[in-house]
């Protein structure tokens, strides 16, 4: 989990890892992170197993 902006480049592997899982990894109002965009920050990320993800991003609201 961090609230703040982050780089793709620090984040592509862990997110691909977390994935593979089976976990959910999303930025921290729960949209799906993108990469290779002309921004390539994420508003943050929030990883976690998939049961609890939605409630947790309704925490972070």
């Amino acid at each position: 989990l961090t609230l703040r902006r982050s780089w793709e480049w620090d984040i592509a592997a862990g997110a691909l890892l977390i994935t593979e899982a089976g976990a959910q990894v999303t930025d921290r109002k729960g949209a799906d992170l993108r990469f290779n965009k002309s921004d390539p920050a994420s508003n943050g990320v929030v990883a976690s197993s998939a049961n609890i993800h939605t409630q947790l991003i309704k925490a972070l609201a």
